[in-house]
């Protein structure tokens, strides 16, 4: 039993060990005697931007995706919390412009 405990701490240390080993090439972070560079730590704010500046596009895309849709139907006429629009979908003579005005009512198809 104490065989197992003791290689079961063993393999896990040598696991959690390469995460720190990793090559300054493949991260881009220097450190001098254990410590970050100015370089590095330059560079780890720019990454921790960047990171918030995807996370902050994944959150809002939806949010500014359904305003053009909202935008999209006040140019076709549709008011606020006065209608609802609808798109049709599939083949049909006249392209999909004639398709969105029949759907929409608008005009003679």
């Amino acid at each position: 039993m104490k065989a197992k405990v003791g290689a079961s701490l063993f393999v896990a240390f040598l696991m959690g060990s390469t995460v720190w080993a990793q090559d300054a090439a493949q991260t881009g972070y220097s450190f001098d005697k254990g410590f970050p560079t100015a370089a590095t730590t330059e560079k780890a704010r720019e990454d921790v931007l960047f990171q918030r500046a995807v996370t902050a596009y994944r959150f809002w895309y939806p949010t500014v995706s359904v305003e053009g849709i909202f935008n999209g139907n006040r140019v076709a006429g549709i008011k606020d919390n006065g209608g609802l629009g609808a798109a049709a979908a599939g083949a049909a003579p006249g392209g999909i412009d004639t398709q969105l005005r029949h759907a929409l009512r608008i005009g003679n198809p």
